[in-house]
């Protein structure tokens, strides 16, 4: 795409000119820009698009002929010059210029520094200036030409020229061209001065044109006044004394006097002195520097933090109003200890052996980065930066649009503990992501302290963490990979004081939380904090997590009563035999199940699979449709055949085929929806809509293909991961229908009759002699299945034209969805299978087959039902603090 070079002009001539009546106003300065040009995408309104081109327009006094130069088709307007060690030159002609310039301006951006030789600027009064010539230093900035005196002239001409090395693109960006003229007035005049009821005397300035600072009051102040500024002629508004006027004709200042007070500056806790500020003038005051309070200190350790006048907090240079005699209290702080990790500093080291590939990597604080303190920094989704932001900091990169770990901080410093925290970040391109920080070394646990969309907030910040630890959670705002470089993250500590009696504690990071009937409890993530007050921003804590116990212990094998949620809680006992809870932190727990090999095409592929492929041993392996995020190297589990084309294994692991337009979507047990990230040769989208796949199979192989052809497979590289790559082939293995459970369905899809209108609630068939069947009846049934039983209806897929299962489940998502959710009839409906489907309008009707009435054929709804209603595995949890004695 051609780009155009813009040209923008603003004229400030801007000088005064007065009478004797109008004695002084405030100066200009006596050098003022006279015309400038900005260069910029907004302006850039003309094209210059190649090397041999040459452009000319005349704006507002200036004609440009820019030969041999190139706008670099980036964007912004670049003036270019090409791989010769040729001058290229652009001509600036200004014409019609009525003053003398006296110096040029060249602001110049992005310069390759190391392919150019020489970058000159030439000017005099002929077209093409050749003979005078001023040396401009290679680099960005702002570089300023004086114009000798005897070479200034009106209507000069300037030419821009860069001698460029062989073979070597020479080039940078003009972002202004501004000349420069001078005002001083050939006329000068007197300034004198009036004491104004005050003593002594103040001598006359002569030969003043022009800007004038004002001076310091030499006169003695009147009994109880104080000096106050000055008045041109005693009128006016008051000037203060440094102020800078502009004088066109003779002019006399008078004093001004006000009441005068003393400001008393005393040293708060933690200091000491005082500084007495006598003789202020009544009105505006401002507070004084800190550096001005001699007599006054800080105790060891301690430093000046701000004021405090009326119990307001004030900072040096804020204004008060001063009518009386003021005290001003100063206040002290702890001085911090602080450093900053800068990213940047030693990546080519920490980072030698990072590669492109999105993964989990730690580094330490001090030793690898280069902070003052010992710290774990934990990446849990980053790469090498790449070129658009620069190649020496770390991309942190989420990868879907919910939010999910991104780092851990942990400092690592005996008896200290993190009192603020900054963490700075660069935005990549137009990636904006959105960071969130957290106290402790879990996203899962508290609220955020402070979020930040890059690109509109770049830092992330808090004042007082009162943690050993914090964690940052990222969000892409879309499917994919979005991310931004982490700059630095600055930290202050402070020592831990001693601890007190415990208050409450607090679970700061959690352990496993899901399992499937057989695994045993593991306890690791697990952390607890106790607090010796109720506010845990300021009181002081300690990790006691080797000190609980929880209601599982390290050899809980959970069981089919665990299926599908169960509740765990943490007990401490301190040295006073006190007891402290934390509780309802859940547990989600699967059921073991079959799934047998798909060997053939079905004529609906709806339905429960494990996605299974082989490594590079061999063996099989399920990708863990549980994972938070997908996307990442190790996403699968291990699984065995218990026998041939049959695996057993617990279903977190499954991901729901179901029916949309165009193919199929999958979904996983964390709720997400997978397919292939667009715009990536490689990648996986986890959506919280669903997204279309195709299935085709060839004997046990199944492709499955994404949007843009990328097809579901298993990479063997690093830890192994299941992705969408330009090939491969993946296998299923479908829930295997227990017997048991097809009964249900069955008996479930007989016991009940739909209205067809949707207007009345169901109707229940005999279940035998003159007992009907009721919703009560059919939840007692269900509980009489296995786990494993339950767990094909809480977690199948509905569909009116499915197997009986998928019959039942359209048939029982209607009827919780509408009376239970829609009409609110919870006590009469209840969710027993703890689907959790959308609530269902009261209008809305469903036809089931052969129920709809005679006279009601003519109805045909189609209602919308969720397939299925997958538990999100996030923990979620309240804690409660109790503490018994």
């Amino acid at each position: 795409a051609t780009l155009s070079v813009g040209l923008f002009m603003a004229i400030g001539v801007g000088v005064a000119v007065g009478s004797k009546s109008a004695k002084a106003e405030r100066a200009d300065a006596a050098e003022e820009v006279y015309k400038h040009m900005v260069f910029n995408s907004t302006n850039n309104s003309k094209g210059v698009s190649s090397y041999s081109n040459t452009w000319t327009n005349t704006t507002d006094g200036f004609i440009w002929n820019l030969a041999n130069w190139n706008n670099n088709n980036n964007g912004w307007s670049y003036i270019k010059a090409g791989n010769k060690n040729t001058a290229y030159v652009a001509t600036i002609i200004s014409s019609s210029v009525d003053k003398v310039v006296t110096k040029v301006d060249v602001d110049i951006s992005a310069v390759t520094t190391a392919n150019i030789n020489s970058l000159k600027l030439y000017y005099g009064t002929d077209a093409n200036p050749s003979t005078n010539e001023t040396s401009i230093t290679v680099g960005t900035g702002t570089k300023t030409v004086t114009i000798p005196s005897a070479k200034q002239a009106a209507n000069m001409y300037y030419k821009l020229a860069v001698d460029c090395k062989a073979a070597a693109n020479g080039s940078f960006t003009l972002t202004d061209f501004k000349l420069y003229a001078d005002n001083t007035p050939s006329t000068t005049y007197t300034v004198s001065f009036d004491a104004n009821g005050g003593g002594s005397s103040m001598s006359p300035v002569s030969d003043v044109s022009g800007s004038y600072t004002l001076p310091a009051c030499g006169f003695t102040a009147p009994s109880g006044k104080a000096f106050a500024g000055w008045k041109a002629e005693n009128a006016g508004d008051l000037i203060p004394a440094g102020d800078s006027y502009n004088v066109t004709a003779d002019v006399k200042f008078y004093a001004q006097w006000a009441n005068a007070y003393t400001v008393t500056y005393e040293a708060g806790p933690n200091g000491s002195g005082s500084y007495n500020h006598a003789n202020q003038p009544a009105g505006n005051y401002s507070l004084l520097p800190f550096s001005s309070l001699s007599g006054i200190s800080a105790s060891s350790g301690y430093r000046i933090k701000n004021y405090t006048v009326g119990g307001v907090d004030k900072n040096p240079n804020d204004t008060i109003t001063l009518s009386a005699a003021t005290t001003v209290t100063v206040n002290f702080e702890l001085i911090p200890e602080e450093t900053t990790y800068v990213f940047a500093t030693n990546y080519s080291t920490y980072a030698s052996s990072w590669t492109t590939t999105y993964g989990t990597k730690t580094v330490n604080g001090k030793t690898d980065v280069g902070g003052d303190y010992d710290a774990t920094i934990k990446f849990t989704r980053v790469n090498k930066q790449s070129s658009d932001v620069g190649s020496n900091e770390p991309y942190m990169c989420p990868n879907t649009a919910s939010d999910e770990e991104s780092l851990v901080f942990t400092l690592n410093e005996t008896g200290k503990k993190i009192k603020d925290v900054t963490v700075t970040f660069r935005q990549r391109g137009s990636n904006a992501p959105t960071f969130k920080l957290f106290k402790g070394n879990s996203v899962a646990v508290g609220s955020a302290l402070d979020t930040a969309t890059i690109g509109t907030k770049n830092t992330l910040s808090t004042t007082n963490i009162n943690d050993t630890s914090f964690s940052i959670s990222g969000n892409a705002n879309k499917s994919g990979n979005a991310g931004a470089a982490l700059v630095s993250i600055y930290i202050s500590v402070e020592a831990q004081s001693a601890y007190g009696k415990t208050d409450h504690i607090t679970v700061t990071s959690f352990p496993n939380t899901v399992y499937h009937i057989g695994e045993n409890y593991d306890p690791t993530g697990l952390a607890v904090t106790a607090y010796d007050g109720p506010d845990e921003g300021t009181a002081n804590f300690k990790d006691v997590t080797a000190d609980v116990t929880t209601r599982f212990g390290s050899l809980y094998v959970f069981d089919d009563d665990d299926v599908p949620t169960t509740n765990m809680w943490v007990e401490y006992e301190d040295e006073d035999h006190s007891h402290y809870y934390a509780d309802d932190i859940v547990m989600h727990v699967y059921a073991l199940a079959e799934y047998e090999l798909v060997t053939s095409e079905p004529s609906d592929w709806s339905g429960n699979y494990l996605i299974v492929a082989a490594n590079g041993d061999g063996d099989l392996c399920a990708m863990n449709g549980a994972l938070y995020p997908l996307d990442i190297e190790g996403n699968h589990k291990g699984a065995t055949e218990k026998s041939t084309g049959v695996i057993e294994n617990g279903q977190e692991l499954e991901f729901v085929i179901s029916a949309v337009s165009g193919g199929y979507s999958i979904q996983g047990k964390n709720g997400k929806y997978i397919g292939w990230s667009s715009g990536s040769s490689n990648g996986l989208t986890a959506s919280d809509t669903p997204l279309v796949n195709t299935f085709s199979i060839s004997g046990s192989d199944v492709t499955i293909a994404g949007s843009g052809g990328r097809k579901l497979t298993f990479n063997n590289d690093g830890a192994g991961r299941f992705r969408y790559y330009t090939s491969g082939t993946v296998q299923l293995y479908k829930l295997k229908t227990s017997s048991k459970a097809d009964e249900y369905a069955q008996t479930f899809l007989g016991a009940i009759t739909c209205d067809a209108s949707g207007e009345e609630e169901p109707s229940f068939t005999i279940k035998e002699g003159s007992t009907y069947w009721s919703w009560a009846l059919l939840s007692e049934e269900y509980d009489t299945l296995t786990p494993a039983e339950k767990e094909q209806f809480r977690l199948g897929v509905a569909s009116q034209t499915g197997d009986n299962i998928a019959q039942a489940l359209a048939k029982y998502d209607y009827i919780v969805g509408k009376y239970n959710k829609g009409l609110g009839m919870t006590e009469k409906y209840p969710d027993f299978m703890l689907r959790n489907p959308d609530p269902i309008n009261k209008s809305s009707v469903m036809p089931f087959g052969s129920e709809t009435e005679a006279n009601n054929t003519a109805i045909i709804v189609i209602v919308s039902i969720s397939a299925i209603s997958v538990l999100s595995i996030a923990v979620l949890l309240t804690l409660k603090k109790r503490k018994l004695r």
